[in-house]
Order: structure tokens, then sequence, then C-alpha cells
């Protein structure tokens, strides 16, 4: 009976989250950034304030984390993670993660997400 508790455990742990669509607000270099995600559609916007916006595929999903690229035409993806728990991005390089934006905290939903096809056909890796 113990050994079938943990594995429901550790499967639950392990299953995707629920389709939802959410925005967060981060710290990134002193500046405000937004993350709009719509996991159902595997689609997300990065907003940069003053700046330009990027649309992104969203990889994985989970409780604990939502993995993500942006989408940049003739450059390679480089994985992206949105860490619930920590509040944070992290990028992922050869080296390992390392934070590239802090103090993600929940905001209201930004209506964004009806661009994402205004930019066209994804490009290619």
């Amino acid at each position: 009976m113990h050994r079938f508790s943990l594995v429901a455990l550790l499967l639950l742990m392990n299953a995707p989250a629920t389709a939802e669509q959410l925005t967060i607000r981060c710290n990134r270099e002193g500046a405000y950034n937004f993350g709009t995600f719509d996991t159902e559609a595997n689609r997300m916007i990065w907003e940069v304030i003053g700046g330009s916006s990027f649309r992104g595929q969203i990889k994985r999903v989970t409780d604990r984390e939502i993995e993500f690229v942006l989408l940049f035409p003739g450059r390679m993806q480089t994985s992206l993670y949105y860490m619930r728990n920590e509040a944070r991005i992290e990028v992922q390089d050869s080296n390992g993660r390392s934070v590239t934006a802090e103090n993600c905290v929940a905001w209201p939903l930004r209506d964004v997400l009806g661009k994402w096809d205004n930019w066209g056909p994804i490009p290619l890796k």
C-alpha cells in the first residue's frame, strides 16, 4: 500500500498543469517585462516595455515550470523556463541554467495573445 502511495505522488508531481492563460510581470536588468502565456494553445508573448515584443512557443508545462522558446527568425531556439514557485525566468545554455529575470509576479491578463499570428509562419530552427 505504501509503495502505491509513493508512485501516485510521483505521478502527480510530474503531471502536466491544467490549461490556463496567465500574465506575469518580471524585473529584467532594472526594467519591467511582461510574459503572457496560453498553455492550451502553447503560445506566449514576451513584451519588453519601451522596446519590442516577441512571440514564443511553449514546449512543456507542469505545476512547477513552463518551458518555452522565443521565436527569432534565423536564430537557434534557446530554452527558457518560468519557474513558478521561485518567481523567476531561467535560461538554458551550455553551462546550465542561469537567472535572466526575477521577481516574476502574477499580473492582470494582457490582451496580446491575439497578435501571435500577425508575425506570420513560425521560423525554422
